[in-house]
């Protein structure tokens, strides 16, 4: 397996802040895979990503919305998939 991962935050202003992630993957299997009749060894190529912005709503209260994907690419189209995820947080502390 061999991956790469990049991410960065910055601040926007007006209590908002940015958050921007990426990871690449690299699956290279050893052995011939049965979905393809053990004619052939499994490749994939993942790739994650994120992104949020987080949003002071008061001193202890944050809202965030947050992106989560991942795409799978394979050499066996069993393994492809691409997966999307969107969530909204309310954080307290105190």
């Amino acid at each position: 397996m061999n991956q790469a991962y990049t991410g960065v935050g910055f601040p926007l202003g007006w209590e908002t802040a940015a958050e921007l992630i990426y990871l690449y993957a690299n699956d290279d299997y050893i052995r011939p895979n049965d979905q393809a009749a053990f004619q052939k060894t499994r490749t994939d190529n993942e790739h994650h990503l994120y992104a949020a912005l987080r949003r002071a709503l008061g001193e202890r209260v944050h809202v965030q919305l947050a992106y989560w994907g991942t795409i799978n690419t394979s050499n066996i189209g069993t393994f492809d998939y691409r997966r999307n995820v969107v969530s909204v947080l309310f954080d307290v502390t105190y």
